[in-house]
């Protein structure tokens, strides 16, 4: 079936929740209960849809993936990592779908995280990824994406990517 990539409205929210439970549950099965795990509320989601711009993937009418797209950095990344840029974008939360994994929607979220920071416009996209296995599911730097450092949050290893646009 085809995937659509498009900006989240307030009519996706409730199952943006829906989708962050799942990924919370998968999590919390295979790791216990990461610092990173959302606790969401439609309130939550939509107060994010406000500070930042969302987007869902879906297939057919089924929410598979969400992603947010952002100029406020978010407080765990470490400023001093990246290189200069004037107009950075943070890719963040991004979510896939535990029975959607490893069936090119992670790929398909970050190529089209890339397009939209080209027309922003945008200097770079900044994200980080937890340095476990299920974390490097996407090989990064096959689309030009460089490591900038590497932290530890919670024992949790996380590593800082960063594209110039």
């Amino acid at each position: 079936m085809r995937l659509r990539l498009k900006h989240a409205t307030v009519n996706d929210i409730l199952e943006i929740v829906n989708l962050w439970q799942s990924v919370n549950n998968q999590l919390a099965s295979r790791l216990g209960r990461p610092h990173w795990t959302k606790f969401l509320t439609p309130q939550g989601v939509y107060l994010q849809m406000r500070k930042a711009t969302m987007y869902v993937v879906r297939e057919g009418s089924v929410l598979v993936a969400v992603f947010t797209l952002s100029m406020q950095k978010p407080w765990d990344m470490n400023e001093i990592k990246f290189n200069p840029a004037a107009r950075p974008l943070y890719l963040t939360d991004l979510a896939i779908h535990p029975f959607r994994h490893q069936c090119g929607i992670e790929l398909l979220c970050i190529r089209e995280a890339i397009k939209i920071a080209r027309r922003w416009p945008s200097d770079a996209i900044r994200l980080d990824s937890c340095d476990l296995e299920f974390g490097r599911e996407v090989r990064l730097e096959e689309f030009g994406f460089r490591t900038v450092g590497t932290t530890r949050f919670r024992e949790i290893p996380s590593v800082h990517f960063e594209l110039p646009i």
